[in-house]
């Protein structure tokens, strides 16, 4: 592994040594300064060492930010299970080594950090100094050998140690390696025939940029950076013969705008990379820097044009400034300067094209539900008609007000010309008084169920007002019941809260037992339901309005507590409903239990069951009834079959029920549609004689079918 990626940093170094985002943490070592870490890893490095590394990150693990403090526990257990399943704690570094002992990796740490007590499954431990290391048995076998026997290096550094040292001052990650142990025949053949010149290859990291020190054999530096600013010419030769296939692209389209993002970003990326350096030492370099953000434009209220009196659910997020002005600012890290204007312009202008509207301005977009889903993105769009268009063979449909450009499901595919309704009517009734609709935010969300078919399928609660706001100083929530039931409300979130961690807990208990990915899962899931509880319980309840607020430590964490409960709905939510299904689908097999109870004992008496038969009891879904359940009513019951069973329901119920039968064979089924979206499960009891005895059989749904 270390191989390949030095292998690509030495001559593939195109943006392949960066790999993503710049630091933004402070040099802990101090400018001139080397990391101590580094120099107590040099301390105990054998004569044998073929490449040794280090990461600084200083107290960056010792605890959560104030921000995060919630998460302290999911951090403890996190911390936690690092410790017991590969014996390092993380909370005692404040930084990690990386040896490289032939082709063995050895993790080098602090001695409190690593155990030598620890016996972590298939790795070894090892003292060395004031260090301690971890490995496999191998590599700690021989490493510990090293040690032992042979003169360590700070007796006599060799010069490719000294250089690593010398360029290592305030960077916080030091890779270095000696190319005549660390590259065999088979690494050099697949170099640049230069490449194989080297002797030492150092790359370091630091807050200002990554550097790649390489150290040619006597005499052969020319040759190496020939090689290299070779390269280098050769990629702007690339570029720009990919730029020159990509013009001839139709202006309003994907490749248009790609060929403008490969334009500016590529020619800053080229422009950065500089190799410097005299005789037989080079140093390419790729400076970086902290991206210079605009400053937040947050204007207040969602865009109501977009809202009609039959839509019944709003969701906006304001972005600050507008999305592309932000994109490119964030993105500018580079050494070489950006132009953003330039790139600002010609974006907008290759996408207004694409979308065939004069201009487009993406600052906030409004997601409406109702009698179809619409997408607006502000954008400043002349006055006039502009035709509706089909996405591609998607049912999307695209639109222009002027207002803002329209993006709406048809639910029609068929209808290709369809013309959407446009948003011209009074806004949303809620819009008008709502609290959350006041002021910027970063997320709100505005819902009226009165105009729904049928009450918001939140697990069903009888929800009929929804106002969310995540601004800086946190977020605040109110939801109304329908009259009358917010006590019922309340005591249905109370539920959800004591059931899902409940539904959660065991396997959180059982976590070390389990996989590292089941333990992971275990963690996240618990304490993401722990906090959604704590994000449900009402800070103030008065008659069907039920008031939720959560203050932020920081301006802007409220964003990070939106992210939150985004994982959370992937994790804990997803386990809750499924525990919630399994509760209701365990009604059927209680009770198909308890008809065959009953079926056993009357063939036992009679040599027979009962002959009658009973249609699917109630004869309607349950679903159809106000809570969902099909209420307790003496009449369905009052048949010949239920009533020789001596079955029927007193409590309300998820399923129906169906008996047919012979004396000598029957089917019982147990139908119920647990989630009300029109697909049924059925559980399928079947009684019949084998060698005179009474025998049965339960057939269960297929997992995961409802």
């Amino acid at each position: 592994m270390v191989r390949i990626f030095l292998a690509l940093c030495l001559f593939g170094l195109l943006g392949g040594c960066r790999k993503g985002t710049q630091p933004t943490i402070n040099d802990s070592g101090g400018p001139g300064r080397v990391p101590a870490g580094l120099l107590e890893l040099v301390e105990v490095l054998p004569e044998t060492t073929a490449a040794f590394g280090y990461l600084e990150f200083g107290d960056a693990l010792r605890d959560v930010p104030p921000v995060l403090a919630e998460y302290r526990e999911a951090f403890v257990d996190l911390m936690d299970m690092i410790k017991r399943r590969w014996g390092v704690d993380p909370r005692k570094l404040t930084g990690v080594g990386m040896i490289f002992v032939g082709d063995e990796p050895v993790l080098v740490g602090s001695e409190q950090a690593i155990s030598a007590a620890a016996q972590p499954d298939g790795l070894a431990v090892a003292r060395l100094g004031k260090l301690s290391a971890i490995g496999s048995p191998a590599a700690i076998a021989a490493l510990s050998a090293a040690h032992r026997d042979q003169p360590r290096l700070r007796v006599s550094q060799p010069a490719w140690i000294k250089a690593a040292l010398a360029h290592a001052a305030g960077q916080r990650v030091v890779f270095s390696m000696l190319a005549s142990r660390g590259l065999d025949e088979q690494d050099l053949a697949e170099l640049p025939p230069a490449a194989r010149e080297l002797t030492i290859a150092t790359l370091t990291v630091g807050a200002a940029g990554a550097d790649l020190w390489l150290h040619s054999k006597p005499g052969r530096g020319d040759a190496v950076r020939g090689e290299l600013e070779g390269m280098l010419a050769l990629a702007k030769q690339v570029l720009v013969q990919q730029l020159g296939a990509l013009a001839a692209a139709e202006p309003a389209s994907p490749e248009a705008l790609g060929a403008v993002l490969l334009k500016h970003y590529g020619n800053a990326l080229l422009s950065n990379l500089q190799v410097t350096g005299q005789g037989d030492e080079l140093s390419v370099r790729m400076a970086w820097h902290a991206p210079v953000l605009p400053r937040s434009s947050v204007k207040p209220g969602i865009a109501q044009h977009a809202i009609a009196p039959r839509e019944f659910a709003v969701a906006q997020i304001d972005f600050g400034a507008p999305v592309l002005e932000y994109l490119i600012a964030a993105s500018d890290v580079l050494g070489a300067p950006l132009d953003r204007a330039a790139l600002h312009r010609e974006l907008t202008t290759g996408l207004a094209a694409m979308l065939g509207i004069p201009r487009i301005d993406p600052q906030r977009l409004v997601i409406s539900t109702g009698t179809q889903v619409l997408f607006s993105v502000h954008s400043a769009i002349a006055p006039g008609h502009q035709p509706a268009r089909r996405l591609g063979d998607s049912p999307w449909v695209l639109e222009t007000a002027p207002w803002g450009l329209v993006i709406s499901m048809n639910p029609d595919p068929s209808a290709q010309g369809a013309r959407l309704v446009h948003r011209t009517g009074a806004p949303l009734p809620l819009l008008t008084s709502s609290k959350a609709a006041k002021g910027p935010a970063f997320f709100r969300m505005i819902g009226d169920a009165s105009p729904s078919p049928e009450p918001m399928p939140i697990f069903s609660m009888p929800i009929r007002t929804l106002e969310l706001a995540a601004r800086d100083a946190g977020i605040e929530a109110t939801v109304m019941a329908f009259p009358g039931q917010g006590p019922e409300l309340a005591a249905m979130l109370q539920q959800i809260r004591t059931s899902a961690v409940q539904a959660l807990e065991p396997a959180y208990q059982a976590r070390a037992q389990g996989t590292v990915d089941e333990e992971l899962t275990a963690i996240l899931q618990v304490h993401l339901a722990s906090t959604l509880a704590k994000m449900t319980t009402p800070t103030s309840i008065s008659g069907d309005r039920l008031t939720f607020l959560r203050s932020s430590p920081q301006p802007g964490s409220s964003m990070m507590i939106i992210n939150g409960l985004g994982i959370l709905s992937a994790t804990a939510i997803p386990t809750f409903v499924d525990y919630m299904k399994k509760s209701k689908s365990s009604e059927a097999e209680l009770q198909l239990a308890r008809l065959q109870a009953n079926a056993k004992a009357l063939y036992l008496t009679d040599a027979a069951y009962p002959r009658a038969s009973a249609p699917l009891t109630p004869a309607v879904s349950c679903c159809t009834y106000p809570d969902r359940k099909c209420p307790v009513t003496a009449a369905p019951w009052a048949t010949a079959a239920w009533q020789a069973l001596d079955f029927q329901l007193d409590e309300p119920h998820f399923f129906r029920y169906q008996y047919t039968s012979t004396p000598t064979r029957f089917v019982a089924t147990a139908v119920g549609d647990l989630d009300c979206d029109g697909e049924e499960i059925v559980y399928t009891l079947m009684g019949e004689v084998v060698n005179g005895n009474p025998a049965f059989s339960l057939t269960k749904p297929a997992p995961n079918t409802d």
